[in-house]
């Protein structure tokens, strides 16, 4: 999701739907850096793979 600080700034998140992406942002209120980014707009699904150290023979 987009934040009202505009671009750069977006909110990254995990979850199996939206529905739960939306309730887990909203909903926070013991977090307060969740709560600071405002976020607005409709959330964007995309699809990311994660890549770590361990994906690779260091």
């Amino acid at each position: 999701m987009e934040t009202d600080a505009g671009k750069p700034w977006i909110v990254f998140g995990t979850a199996d739907s939206e529905e739960k992406f939306l309730s887990e942002l909203m909903d926070n209120e013991d977090n307060d850096d969740l709560q600071a980014l405002n976020p607005i707009g409709n959330p964007i699904k995309i699809n990311a793979y994660f890549v770590t150290s361990n994906d690779f023979n260091v």
